[in-house]
């Protein structure tokens, strides 16, 4: 649990048989980010589950600055808290043409949500705009900060998933080294230990396929 890059720098080098195989900087750090990222995309990681209820709900008022600091890997689920204390899902709107229609409905309990940029900052808007004040909640799973170097820790809860990580490293270390064999040996290692834990089923081509040379 919470395996720090240098623990996952040493196993790499074990599996990929390289002791000078180095992931804590450069390309290789990159290179590393990209994997961590890509596992946390295979499953619904309950470590990843978080909710948000920093926004404020304001009575009158349509558009609000998105969460600066979360970034979920799929839509979250949005919900607004009504002036009963119930709290209410909201979903995201279909289409553009039922939002501008929602411009003309008056305020009331909105039942809509659109997501924007505008000059590059996130947005979140509302219609039917809300006659109400209260708490805006957001659950979803999260994307958690990348690695940034040797003490960095990794958020799985079971350590397979960090042995997988490894090994899915070490392998990709071998294949650029042309030990084309031994890669495809650890990627089906990684393969099998992801899919023992997910409960999914991840081939070893699930792995290999579109990593950057």
């Amino acid at each position: 649990m919470a395996t720090t890059l240098t623990d996952i720098q040493t196993l790499a080098r074990d599996y990929a048989r390289f002791d000078g195989y180095t992931i804590t900087s450069g390309t290789n750090l990159v290179r590393a980010n990209q994997i961590y990222r890509k596992i946390q995309t295979l499953h619904l990681w309950p470590e990843l589950h978080t909710i948000d209820t920093t926004l404020a709900l304001v009575a009158g008022a349509e558009t609000y600055s998105w969460l600066l600091t979360t970034v979920f890997l799929k839509e979250p689920l949005i919900r607004i808290q009504n002036p009963n204390g119930r709290f209410t899902r909201v979903d995201s709107v279909p289409t553009e043409s039922l939002w501008a229609e929602l411009s003309r409905v008056p305020n009331t309990t909105p039942r809509y949500y659109r997501r924007s940029a505008a000059s590059d900052v996130l947005k979140i808007s509302f219609r039917p705009i809300p006659d109400f004040a209260g708490t805006i909640e957001v659950s979803g799973y999260a994307s958690p900060n990348a690695l940034n170097g040797a003490g960095s820790k990794t958020v799985f809860e079971n350590d397979v998933v960090d042995d997988a990580f490894a090994i899915w490293l070490a392998a990709i270390e071998s294949d650029k080294k042309g030990f084309a064999g031994r890669a495809a040996t650890l990627f089906g290692q990684a393969a099998s230990l992801l899919s023992a834990v997910t409960g999914l089923n991840i081939g070893a081509g699930d792995l290999g396929l579109n990593l950057p040379a």
